[in-house]
């Protein structure tokens, strides 16, 4: 199975790893689960690289094991790892690539590891570093957008633009020249969940998104939105519970409204961003709700989506870039 190889995604809070025909570029088969970085982590009996390598090998060599549980044959496969793997948390901490970063991911750094799994495959590993600024960081994010850069359809879109990556941390990626020059870091995804669960807001925003209301466009969603944009975040917020104490707006209404603030507030950012070209690359159920923020911020004009069929290859291309470097090393 030469032409195969594992492409794993492992992240604080989530694990996914896919079987990937190489030509053309196809998942086979995947697993995913919620033992995240975090997890495993915190069962370590110490904080010793042995303990550490222990257990995370033992994690991804059981999860590999149950991917090719039907393919006997598929031994030695390479596996490219990026993600939270390779932090203060993780297997082994890998120091953060620095910009300008080129966008074929050649400066990232990286580490061989010799894995055999409980049922004796044994395959090597290529853990993925993360990259850094003077004041930000990504993880996980680079090998998404290295695998961009591989679309046809974005090699003349990416000489210079902003490319937009929806989340529990969105990033926002300067790119001038083909080379990423800086990025930003925004907690919309994670504020929300802490703003809509643990917070005042709990009792009048509903747990659950309306999707009716989400298709067919939301109101509410607009008029965070539009908060956002005329009197800013912060002014703005305490409105998710007065909008329910005095005009007796519905939770799912509510809901709507924080995530159009929080959205509008990380959009509101981009008008000053000497209008370069915007490349949203978001998952489906992002895309609609970024979209509508941008109509509302007159910056749809800019903005380019990434397809959806293409959103769901984008790790796996950034993958398979790296792994082509590391045959030719």
């Amino acid at each position: 199975m030469t032409d195969f190889f594992l492409s794993c995604d492992w992240g604080t809070s989530a694990f996914r790893l896919r079987l990937v025909d190489r030509s053309p570029l196809t998942v086979v088969k995947e697993v995913a689960g919620n033992q995240g970085i975090r997890s495993v982590f915190d069962s370590l009996p110490d904080r010793s690289q042995e303990s550490r390598e222990v257990a995370f090998g033992a994690v991804l060599g059981r999860a590999i094991d149950e991917l090719l549980q039907t393919t006997p044959e598929a031994n030695a496969l390479p596996v490219v790892l990026s993600g939270m793997a390779s932090s203060t948390i993780g297997w082994r901490e890998l120091p953060y690539a620095t910009v300008p970063f080129e966008l074929n991911g050649s400066t990232l750094q990286s580490a061989a590891i010799e894995l055999t799994t409980p049922l004796k495959r044994r395959h090597c590993l290529h853990l993925i570093s993360g990259l850094a600024t003077q004041r930000d960081i990504i993880r996980g994010e680079e090998s998404e957008l290295v695998g961009l850069a591989t679309l046809e359809l974005m090699q003349t879109r990416l000489d210079d633009c902003l490319v937009v990556l929806p989340g529990t941390h969105s990033k926002h990626i300067t790119v001038e020249n083909s080379k990423v020059t800086g990025f930003q870091t925004y907690m919309t995804g994670e504020l929300f969940d802490v703003l809509a669960n643990h917070s005042v807001l709990a009792s009048t925003v509903s747990l659950e998104p309306d999707t009716e209301a989400r298709s067919s466009g939301s109101h509410g969603f607009l008029q965070g939105v539009g908060a956002a944009r005329d009197r800013g975040f912060m002014p703005s917020l305490f409105q998710a519970r007065t909008r329910s104490v005095l005009q007796d707006e519905p939770t799912h209404a509510n809901r709507e409204f924080l995530s159009g603030l929080l959205i509008g507030a990380e959009l509101a950012s981009l008008k000053d961003a000497h209008d370069r070209p915007i490349v949203l690359a978001a998952p489906p159920q992002l895309t609609t709700a970024y979209q509508e923020a941008a109509m509302a911020l007159e910056l749809s004009e800019r903005m380019v989506i990434v397809p959806e069929g293409f959103m769901k290859t984008l790790a796996i291309r950034g993958h398979a870039q790296y792994l082509h470097r590391f045959s030719n090393q």
